[in-house]
């Protein structure tokens, strides 16, 4: 197999749909036997604002932090299993990345074996469809895609 297919990218942004991706993600890993790459992408806020009132923006080094800070908040609850990937002799690598996530995962997706996302949902609709962010994976990724529900995605 190829090298550079021979890695999994999995996107995670602090949800819970994210973390379940992970957790996927990394058991794929494990028996394929392959190296782990995680994702987080962010980018400055859109904001419009119409009132009047003064709106407060974060820099770019706090929002950088706070990225690294969601990061590290996905990857504390499968700090044993990632370890393990690399008693194994497969690397886990992690990324922050500016920019919207579809598109960015989709880079990193280049020749890659798999890529694996979440899929939010709140509402009963919502829980038949995919997000924007999944949706646009799906649709435009060069490898094979992973949607994982959440647990909540099955009650």
């Amino acid at each position: 197999m190829d090298k550079a297919a021979d890695r999994i990218v999995v996107g995670v942004d602090g949800s819970t749909g994210s973390q379940e991706a992970l957790r996927w993600a990394i058991d794929e890993v494990k028996r394929r036997g392959t190296d782990l790459e995680i994702v987080i992408c962010w980018h400055p806020p859109y904001l419009a604002e119409a009132s009047g009132y003064g709106v407060a923006f974060l820099s770019p080094d706090e929002l950088t932090a706070d990225a690294r800070a969601q990061l590290d908040g996905a990857l504390g609850p499968v700090h044993d299993e990632l370890e393990s990937i690399g008693t194994l002799g497969h690397t886990v690598t992690t990324r922050l990345i500016e920019g919207a996530p579809g598109p960015n995962l989709v880079t990193e997706s280049k020749g890659a074996a798999l890529v694996v996302v979440g899929r939010r949902g709140h509402s009963g609709l919502a829980r038949l469809m995919m997000g924007s962010v999944s949706r646009y994976i799906a649709t435009h990724a060069p490898c094979p895609v992973v949607v994982v529900p959440d647990d909540s995605d099955t009650a």
